[in-house]
């Protein structure tokens, strides 16, 4: 009894080994078959190389006929399926009962002629095999699409150090993209104020990101420097300012994560100095002789006698803003230098914020005779510096010299009889002709008068 209650348990332990050895025995057969798998885990290639190539292998094992089926997966990976490669479905793959050897796949790779700024990825996958097992490790392969050796970012350059411009202008800087051969481009600038500030006297007009970007198809391709423009605007805000300045900087963008090329650097001229002229809004003044109004009355007109003096005055009207100053001479009229007067030029000089009289002395030279007519000598404003002269209404004005006499010559006779009155009074024939003469404004011609020839009726 003993005996048979232990057959069951004997007939257990002989199932369980015969499906052990059938086992081991299908593992030497799968074994023989060998297995299929991608020889590498990832693949690279370059789009102007313009092919990826790929093996598969059979390892483990050649019995049989065998064969593993290729494609590629949609979805997964950066290149774009039939702009960067040629993607591949159930491309078949075939062993022979004994071969054992790498089959190579020859993927086409397209080049779109774009720059290439970054790596492209795209994925293969092994499924459906026949004849033997897919190693699930290396069912999976990546192909990456390196961006060229020769692809760079270029550099950043202002085309000038420094400029200077006026207010109530617009200024346009232009900035170099120098030698980049990617498709994009960017730089950043900042504005730094100096004694000039923004937005009192300056104002950023363009592009308000403070970021310049290019695109190389915005330009032609012969083109080596490609240009974008930061445009500024400087008001006229009315105060009087001596010259002010700030800086305008270039900065490089920060790269991006995984970025195997760069974002470029900043070439010779990395900053300029933006100088806005100055003084600004300057109100000097203006500069003229003595008049009764500004600006459109005459000069005050002078006069003296021969030997005397006269003081002629030069103001500064209508401003006191800087230093300035004005020459003033002597020039003939009808009176001559050195015999009616004293030749004369000076330079009178006023200080910011000055606006007090200049006084000169002009000198006439004696002369007794008193027959002379009066004569004039010219005095004028010439060569003036930080303010302008007025016109030659107020910039010129004269001074008479007359001549000194006892006598003084008059329309009025207080002593003497009209010459018709004596005549009648006295009939002196001497005076006859006298008389006949028209010697005043008041006689007219008279008659011959012979009394030895007169008759009485």
């Amino acid at each position: 009894m003993t005996i048979f209650r232990q057959w069951p348990r004997r007939w257990l332990l002989l199932v369980v080994g015969i499906i052990v050895v059938l086992e081991a025995l299908r593992g030497v057969e799968a074994a023989a078959n060998g297995r299929f798998q991608f020889a590498q885990a990832v693949y690279s290639t370059t789009e102007d190389f313009g092919v990826a190539y790929i093996t598969v292998q059979r390892s483990l094992g050649s019995d049989g006929r065998a064969a593993v089926y290729v494609s590629t997966i949609p979805g997964v990976g950066t290149a774009v399926a039939g702009r960067d490669d040629k993607p591949l479905f159930n491309v078949s793959l075939v062993w022979q009962d004994g071969e054992d050897f790498e089959k190579a796949i020859y993927l086409p790779i397209y080049n779109d002629g774009k720059p290439q700024e970054s790596p492209k990825t795209f994925t293969l996958n092994l499924h459906d095999s026949i004849g033997a097992d897919i190693n699930p490790d290396r069912n999976r392969t990546q192909i990456v699409l390196v961006p060229p050796s020769n692809l760079v970012p270029g550099s950043f350059s202002f085309m000038d150090a420094a400029v200077t411009i006026s207010e109530g202008t617009t200024l346009t800087v232009p900035v170099r993209w120098i030698a980049g051969t990617t498709s994009a481009a960017s730089v950043q600038f900042q504005i730094v104020c100096k004694s000039a500030c923004s937005p009192g006297d300056f104002e950023l007009i363009t592009p308000l990101t403070q970021l310049l970007q290019w695109k190389r198809d915005d330009y032609p391709a012969n083109v080596g420097n490609r240009t974008q423009n930061i445009v500024l605007k400087v008001p006229d805000d009315g105060l009087y300012e001596l010259s002010e300045n700030f800086l305008l900087r270039l900065v490089t963008v920060v790269a991006t994560e995984g970025d195997t090329i760069g974002t470029g650097v900043v070439g010779d001229i990395g900053e300029m100095v933006v100088t806005i002229a100055g003084p600004n809004d300057v109100r000097a003044g203006t500069l003229q002789f003595d008049a009764d109004c500004f600006p459109d009355c005459a000069s005050t007109k002078y006069s003296m006698f021969a030997g005397g003096t006269a003081r002629v005055v030069i103001q500064r009207r209508n401003g006191n803003d800087g230093d300035c100053s004005v020459t003033v001479a002597t020039q003939d009229d009808t009176a001559l230098a050195g015999l009616d007067y004293e030749r004369f030029e000076r330079t009178l000089s006023w200080k910011e914020g000055d606006t007090s009289d200049r006084q000169i002395i002009v000198k006439s030279l004696p002369r007794p005779d008193p027959r002379l007519p009066v004569r004039r000598v010219a005095i004028v404003l010439q060569n003036s510096t930080g303010a302008p002269i007025n016109g030659a209404h107020a910039s010129t004005t004269y001074v008479d010299i007359a001549s000194v006499t006892n006598v003084f010559l008059g329309d009025v006779n207080f002593a003497a009889r009209e010459p018709l009155e004596s005549v009648l009074r006295i009939p002196d024939l001497s005076f006859i002709e006298l008389a006949s003469r028209n010697t005043s404004s008041r006689l007219q011609l008279c008659p011959s008068l012979f009394p030895s020839r007169y008759t009485s009726p």
